[in-house]
């Protein structure tokens, strides 16, 4: 009887530490809650610069102060108003976004974050849908060309161009030239389909160069037509970074520098001798620096090739000196590859000031 005894005012015990241990859960206080109208707005057909706008409506439906903290749209051309910062439990607020359709065409979604005070839900997005379409369409909507030194040829883009009115127009040649790019101008389909022919004449420096034709036509709402070409010459080689930067020297510990060399020729390129050097200016002699472990290696033979530098402890271009790694190349008209390298001056420490000594007592 005593055992028996002794067992149940454990299991009570027990019970009554498990009901200590295990805190009530705390009632749930008043909370606000958003709840959108709609979250995603159909603007159906738009031309391309009218502007899109449209207001977002939300309900407090919680029965605390709702706050709408930020709206932040996707992108640069998506704006929002002024929006209603605060809405009190059964109070509706609103949301004004605008969309810029200039550039467009097509089907376009934007999106619009929304951030608030409803617990449930902090973060929202909203959408914009719809197509924005142009009168007169050019499709695409430039004629681009990317010319390699070492092997550039006439290239031609055509160019579609479509009257989306429904009236039927008449357009024109080009009324202007670039000695860069001929252009030939012809009708497919009379009053609807027209065609551009865009040639690009060789040769092409590194770079880009652009021009803008001017096409008239007999539409009331595109008196002009304008159409762009572009053309860049590659360079024969890039690299990437373009520029190795150092810690500021001396250099306290081993620094490892790499970088990578893009053929852009149609030749296989291949580098060697490689010498860091340092000079005080383009006309005073050059200097070897020693020291430095310089690896190469060929990602692809020939394509790309990987260049990795190890600067060892104690390393510094002095003030006033630049610094680079020259590569003797094989390619032609390209002698040698030069990487930049800077190295920034350590700035001296300042020794912590100090007071002037305190006089002793007399005794």
């Amino acid at each position: 009887m005593t055992k028996l005894f002794c067992v149940l005012t454990l299991i009570t015990f027990d019970f009554a530490g498990l009901a200590q241990t295990n805190p009530p859960t705390p009632a749930t206080g008043p909370a606000p809650k958003i709840a959108f109208e709609h979250t995603s707005f159909d603007f159906g057909k738009v031309e391309c610069g009218q502007p899109v706008k449209h207001s977002f409506i939300f309900t407090n439906v919680g029965d605390a102060t709702l706050e709408v903290t930020d709206v932040h749209p996707g992108c640069g051309c998506t704006t929002a108003g002024a929006w209603d910062k605060k809405a009190e439990p059964g109070k509706t607020g609103l949301i004004p976004i605008q969309f810029n359709t200039s550039g467009y065409n097509g089907h376009v979604g934007k999106s619009i974050t929304v951030t608030c005070s409803d617990p449930s839900q902090k973060v929202l997005s909203l959408s914009l849908n719809g197509t924005v379409w142009k009168p007169i369409d050019v499709i695409p909507s430039a004629a681009a060309f990317t010319l390699f030194p070492d092997h550039q040829t006439k290239e031609t883009r055509v160019l579609k161009i479509v009257n989306n009115l429904d009236d039927l127009i008449t357009i024109s040649a080009p009324t202007n030239r670039n000695a860069a790019f001929e252009v030939e101008f012809k009708t497919n389909t009379i009053g609807k389909e027209f065609e551009l022919r865009v040639t690009v004449i060789p040769p092409i420096g590194e770079g880009t160069i652009s021009a803008r034709f001017d096409l008239p036509t007999t539409s009331a709402r595109v008196p002009m037509l304008n159409v762009s070409a572009y053309a860049t010459g590659q360079p024969r080689f890039t690299l990437i970074p373009n520029m190795l930067t150092l810690p500021p020297g001396p250099l306290e510990a081993v620094s490892e520098q790499s970088f990578t060399i893009q053929n852009n020729t149609t030749n296989s390129l291949v580098v060697s001798e490689p010498t860091v050097q340092t000079r005080a200016g383009l006309s005073a002699a050059i200097e070897n620096m020693q020291g430095v472990d310089v690896q190469i290696k060929e990602a692809m033979p020939g394509k790309t090739i990987n260049i990795s530098l190890s600067f060892p402890a104690g390393f510094k271009i002095e003030g006033g000196k630049s610094a680079e790694l020259r590569l003797k190349s094989n390619l032609p008209h390209q002698a040698a590859i030069v990487m930049p390298i800077l190295q920034p001056l350590r700035q001296p420490s300042i020794a912590e000031p100090t007071g002037p000594p305190q006089a002793k007592r007399g005794s």
